[in-house]
């Protein structure tokens, strides 16, 4: 290594607001360097996403059984990076969510759904810190010919 390299390391499982001392050395096959002086670091000023998707949308191809929702992506992602998007669907009785496999999927699909059938969406932006705000409910009334009706 010389002089201008770098390491990173990163340290899980840290608590929020509490102090954590760091001190480096180098080994190698001499031995090992002086330790480094101590540093502090306050940990973790994250803050999840500040702002709900906006824009929630019926779109794509819809079938018997399956309806996609898209939406916008969120500009107040917080502290850290996005990790993905929670879509969450209500038929009246019972609340289901489904994640995107990452933070550029925005949109989602229900499938198993039933004709005649009323659902409320919400979708929310999910990042290390938590689940931001949830988007205003947009909701489908799914009719005989599959097609949906906004509310």
């Amino acid at each position: 290594m010389d002089s201008s390299s770098s390491t990173t390391l990163t340290v899980g499982g840290l608590v929020s607001n509490r102090p954590y001392l760091f001190q480096t050395a180098v080994w190698n096959r001499i031995g090992q360097s002086p330790l480094s002086d101590v540093v502090t670091v306050i940990c973790c000023d994250f803050r999840s996403p500040g702002r709900a998707p906006r824009n929630l949308r019926r779109e794509g191809d819809q079938s018997d059984e399956k309806i996609t929702v898209a939406w916008d992506p969120v500009v107040d992602i917080g502290s850290s990076s996005l990790i993905y998007y929670r879509l969450y669907m209500d038929d009246g009785s019972t609340e289901r969510s489904k994640n995107t496999p990452n933070a550029q999927h925005t949109f989602q699909f229900f499938e198993q759904l039933v004709q005649n059938g009323i659902y409320r969406f919400a979708v929310a932006a999910v990042s290390a810190a938590g689940e931001g705000p949830r988007s205003e409910r947009l909701t489908l009334f799914l009719r005989h010919s599959w097609k949906a009706t906004k509310c």
